[in-house]
């Protein structure tokens, strides 16, 4: 299982019966000699369709200053290659990511705001909505 901590990070800890957790340590992680292995983001996903193993973990990261996300790949979960560009935007920084099986594209369900003007019969007022967009990688 992976958890969010507070250095906004991923930490990986493992049980056997899901009621006792291990805390386990690697020294070659992204905090050497701790659990801390991925840097923080919004989804973990175990991709089963994915034919490279070294992609078969994927971690996406919301950069919610430049409204931008990206990936890291991993073999086994723990250990992780180099932050890559996702090439799909995000508008807010509580986004979810999920694989749309009947489309063949990742998606992107953003939260956030949409404006809606004031009419005669109705004051203006700021909605809180979703946001969709996909992306085939």
């Amino acid at each position: 299982m992976w958890y969010y901590n507070t250095t906004n990070d991923y930490r990986y800890t493992y049980s056997t019966d899901g009621m006792n957790w291990t805390l386990p340590t690697y020294p070659d992680v992204l905090v050497a000699n701790t659990n801390e292995v991925v840097p923080g983001g919004d989804t973990i996903w175990l991709d089963q369709q994915e034919t490279n193993p070294a992609r078969r973990y994927k971690s996406f990261q919301v950069d919610s200053g430049a409204l931008k996300v990206y990936m890291y790949f991993s073999a086994d979960g723990i250990h992780w290659g180099p932050q890559q560009n996702f090439n799909i935007n995000t508008l807010s920084d509580r986004t979810t990511f999920f694989w749309n099986p009947f489309r063949g594209v990742w998606v992107n369900s953003d939260r956030d705001s949409a404006g809606v003007p004031a009419t005669p019969n109705q004051a203006a007022y700021d909605p809180r909505v979703r946001f969709y967009s996909e992306v085939k990688t």
